[in-house]
């Protein structure tokens, strides 16, 4: 991983470390002379980032002793009700154009393409009610601005070059370096809302970082 998610450890602790131990199983097809198409499928496990605390709060003027939280709702790698942790398994789906240049034993192979793995979707919600009096606000923390589905899917853009040898008529080893760079950057928005209207009181946000990863790889092929 090249980059943090943000530059402020406030928003950047509670999303996982994109560096992991992957394992990837990928079909190359020959199209036209050295020109081809290729797909792979496979992933690893990340280290997870820090629970997302119920009573975390970012407005200053707010005042948590004199409120009760109530209903809290929060998505993160941890207790969250995900079936499928994808901070934990992250599994993904790369496809593109290749080019195989051959010399006797050894080949050379950039690939291109495009690719998508997942993320939970970092999200925190609850309700404030005011000790002793009747006002009340819904609270809102999101780390992909607007989405409000369980999982995020985080699209990149793929770049691999690789040198394979033979070493039988059938099997070769190789050795490559490959570059992703991430299109679906983090966004992370705090909002208070009226509870009796869902009027928005006010609201910030804060961009996150674009993220790339630098891989290195090993492989046997048939």
């Amino acid at each position: 991983m090249l980059d943090k998610w943000y530059d402020d450890e406030t928003y950047d602790k509670y999303l996982p470390d994109m560096n992991s131990t992957d394992f990837y199983f990928r079909v190359d097809r020959l199209l036209h002379k050295s020109f081809g198409i290729w797909a792979q499928y496979g992933g690893g496990f990340r280290k997870r980032g820090e629970r997302i605390p119920f009573e975390l709060n970012l407005f200053e003027d707010l005042d948590m002793n004199n409120f009760y939280i109530l209903n809290p709702y929060k998505i993160d790698a941890h207790d969250d009700d995900i079936k499928y942790n994808s901070d934990t398994s992250n599994p993904g789906l790369s496809f593109g154009f290749m080019y195989r240049h051959e010399s006797r034993k050894w080949s050379f192979i950039p690939y291109v393409g495009l690719g998508v793995n997942r993320v939970n979707s970092y999200q925190l919600k609850y309700n404030l009610k005011e000790k002793e009096s009747n006002v009340f606000y819904n609270i809102e923390y999101k780390w992909f601005k607007d989405h409000d589905k369980k999982i995020k899917s985080m699209n990149f853009l793929y770049f691999h070059f690789k040198t394979e040898r033979k070493i039988s008529r059938k099997l070769g080893m190789s050795l490559g370096l490959a570059y992703k760079y991430y299109l679906t950057r983090s966004v992370f928005t705090a909002s208070v809302y009226d509870h009796y209207d869902n009027t928005l009181i006010r609201t910030y946000s804060v961009n996150g970082n674009r993220i790339s990863t630098l891989d290195l790889n090993m492989s046997l092929s048939f």
